[in-house]
């Protein structure tokens, strides 16, 4: 049997997996040159991410 009279109130032409298109759209484009830096800024700065690489925290000595 079909799933849909399983949720009632809610049609299937608007199912909870269309939802998370208009997620994608709040995020910033990855397609604009010139500011892709900034994404990657955002996640991790280019001065904090070498020390974690090289392993030359004090803290870890």
């Amino acid at each position: 049997p079909p799933a849909a009279p399983a949720t009632p109130g809610v049609p299937p032409t608007e199912p909870p997996a269309a939802q998370p298109a208009p997620v994608e759209a709040a995020s910033p484009p990855p397609a604009p040159p010139g500011v892709p830096a900034t994404d990657g800024d955002d996640r991790e700065p280019p001065g904090y991410a070498p020390p974690k690489l090289t392993g030359g925290d004090p803290l870890a000595g």
